[in-house]
């Protein structure tokens, strides 16, 4: 098993699909008060979502229970939309973040 770190979900996806080139989770003024900007680890490992307070955005080994993986894995999360809206992830960038949820969510 390959080993996922939070820098690599943070370059491969982050700084790519939520933070660089789109401006939703940015340094400026982050939608939902969630920046993208490396380094994420205290904004999203066992932090409730502003969205769904009583969601915590990652749980450690449980992606099922992490409403990050819901918001960016399902078509009707329990909130909003599906991110990022009006264009999927590859499910590739979907599997990194599972995979990196799934080995305990670990800050490198």
């Amino acid at each position: 098993m390959v080993t996922v770190r939070l820098s690599d979900v943070e370059r491969r996806l982050f700084a790519t699909s939520c933070s660089t080139f789109s401006v939703c989770h940015g340094d400026g003024s982050p939608q939902k008060g969630m920046s993208l900007v490396a380094p994420t680890y205290a904004t999203l490992v066992s932090q409730p979502s502003t969205e769904v307070p009583t969601r915590l955005r990652v749980v450690p080994g449980d992606p099922a229970r992490s409403y990050l993986f819901e918001k960016i894995s399902t078509d009707t999360p329990a909130s909003g939309k599906r991110m990022p809206p009006d264009q999927p992830l590859d499910p590739a960038a979907i599997a990194l973040v599972k995979a990196w949820i799934e080995q305990g969510a670990r800050g490198d």
